[in-house]
């Protein structure tokens, strides 16, 4: 029986489909002695008989193809793994005015999970980034809208409400934050108290 086949172009010898009539893909002409099983293709071969090309089954080829398709999918599964664990990667060492661009893509906040610092996660439409030095597992008690020790919202805000810092989150160099209406930046390192509290820690922006 004259079939068509069509070769991978890497290799010139894997056959990839099969046609009883010539296309733009199917175009080398061969001759099958039976009938051909479509879903074992990796099996077949094709072998050279008095100039005639012949499609041969080859167990061994199949089992070949078989490997090949599982080592292929284990490949796959693996560069998937490898982009999550970048991505999450990425997403938890962003600086806040990126992560709030990112928010979106960032996980719900979920009783169980263990919990890094920086870590981010939403609950309830908002953006936290944990801030506790030592790894804890979340829980339904310590939502991040009630652990300021462990969690810290990210509003997106250029001057964000000031609010009392644990450790682990105290205000640095260069943070702004607002109080009263008004803007700050901080001047100094490790600083915990309110602008109103201790104005030589904090420049007013006008």
């Amino acid at each position: 029986m004259k079939l068509y086949v069509e070769l991978d172009a890497a290799t010139s010898t894997k056959i990839l489909s099969v046609s009883t009539y010539e296309t733009d893909r199917c175009f080398n002409e061969v001759e099958a002695d039976g009938t051909v099983d479509l879903s074992k293709l990796g099996a077949y071969r094709l072998e050279g008989q008095n100039g005639v090309n012949h499609l041969i089954y080859d167990e061994e080829n199949y089992i070949k193809s078989l490997k090949e398709q599982a080592e292929y999918r284990a490949a796959a599964k693996a560069n998937e793994l490898l982009i999550a664990l970048m991505q999450a990667d990425f997403m938890d060492k962003a600086d806040d005015e990126t992560a709030f661009e990112l928010k979106p893509l960032y996980p719900k906040f979920t009783v169980g999970e263990l919990q890094t610092k920086g870590m981010k996660r939403k609950y309830n439409g908002k953006l936290y980034k944990v801030i506790a030095t030592e790894p804890f597992i979340s829980t339904a008690e310590w939502t991040p809208d009630v652990s300021p020790s462990l969690y810290v919202e990210i509003s997106g805000e250029e001057y964000p409400e000031y609010k009392q810092p644990f450790a682990g989150n105290l205000y640095m160099k260069g943070d702004k934050a607002s109080e009263n209406g008004k803007k700050y930046i901080c001047n100094a390192d490790n600083v915990v108290y309110a602008p109103s509290i201790t104005p030589e820690y904090w420049t007013e922006v006008e």
